[in-house]
Order: structure tokens, then C-alpha cells, then sequence
């Protein structure tokens, strides 16, 4: 024999009720952490990739003392008694010439000509820092 349970109001167990709420979280939740663990491992990537592209493009740049005590190699040039020019040797064919002597004029040209913002920007354009990229990968 049977017997039947059964159960007041008060006492019967409760049905887990599903929500169209609770789906709606729940599919939201689970492409939230895909999309969190797919930016998490690209960003990490990404990390890795600036790392090793910093470290091998400054790896043969010269030390700041080095910067500071920088003498261009000039041309020696050999002069006859008279001041007559005769012979010049040399690497690099260059002139020194202190800034002083240069004209204000063609230095802003010349500033002018490479930057023509330089004077209104900090050192860094971002707007045209991709410029020089573009030859490199290739894009017109």
C-alpha cells in the first residue's frame, strides 16, 4: 500500500521559478566574461608585444652622455698660402655653423618647412605622428 504526501499551503516545497529576467542576466553575464577574458588575454598581449617593440627599437640608441658630448665629424680642408682653397677631406663634406650666425628668418623657415605647428604644440602631434608609419606598412 501507498501512501499519498500531502502538503498544506503553507508546508508544500517550492518550485524554482525561471524568470525571462533571470535568462536575460544570465546570457548577458556569460558574453560580459567572454568578452572580459578575450580583452583580458589580447590586452596582455598586447602588453608583451609593446614591451619586446620598445625594448628592440631603443636597444641601439645612443647613451644621454653620449647625446651630450656629440661632435659632428667636420671636413678638413687644406688651404694654399695664398687662402686659395686646394683639397678638402672628409666623411661627411659639413660646415660648422653657429646658430648665432644663422638669420632668425631661416630658422623659422626651416622650422617652417619640417613642422609647420612646431610652435604651438608641446613636441608630440599626435595627428601626424602615423604619417611617417604609413611608408612602413605600406599604406598610401
Amino acid at each position: 500500500m501507498t501512501t499519498v504526501e500531502t502538503h498544506s499551503p503553507e508546508t508544500a516545497p517550492l518550485k524554482p521559478v525561471k524568470s525571462a529576467r533571470i535568462s536575460k542576466w544570465g546570457r548577458f553575464w556569460k558574453i560580459f566574461k567572454i568578452l572580459f577574458a578575450t580583452g583580458f588575454v589580447l590586452g596582455i598581449f598586447a602588453v608583451i608585444f609593446l614591451g619586446v617593440f620598445i625594448v628592440r627599437s631603443t636597444r641601439d640608441l645612443p647613451t644621454l652622455a653620449a647625446v651630450k658630448e656629440y661632435s659632428p665629424s667636420v671636413m678638413s680642408r687644406v688651404h694654399a698660402g695664398d687662402g686659395k682653397l686646394i683639397a678638402e677631406y672628409g666623411i661627411e663634406k659639413r660646415v660648422f655653423v653657429p646658430i648665432e650666425s644663422i638669420p632668425i628668418q631661416i630658422q623659422h623657415a626651416l622650422v617652417a618647412s619640417e613642422d609647420q605647428r612646431f610652435y604651438t604644440h608641446d613636441g608630440f602631434a599626435p595627428r601626424v605622428l602615423p604619417a611617417p608609419c604609413l611608408p612602413i606598412l605600406n599604406i598610401s
